[in-house]
């Protein structure tokens, strides 16, 4: 079972499918798999000076890679 560890400030999940996306891994993953759901990174960007904030729906911290998951809970 994977490790789950939010973010400082962290709200929880912002929706449904960000919820069934976390449980689901949080199961079928190995104890040596980190996840973290919502996390917000501030982002100065170099062409105009302005301070954005970088959204991850998922990042899988994982013994071979890191992997950004970005859910869409669509239906169809």
């Amino acid at each position: 079972m994977a490790i789950v560890k939010y973010p400082a400030g962290d709200m929880g999940d912002v929706n449904d499918g960000e919820e069934r996306l976390r449980k689901y891994l949080e199961v079928n993953l190995d104890d040596d798999f980190y996840l973290i759901p919502n996390l917000h990174l501030p982002y100065k960007n170099p062409k105009n000076n302005q301070l954005q904030i970088l959204e991850y729906d998922m990042l899988v911290v994982a013994p071979h890679g890191i992997f950004n998951i970005e859910n869409k809970d669509w239906g169809g």
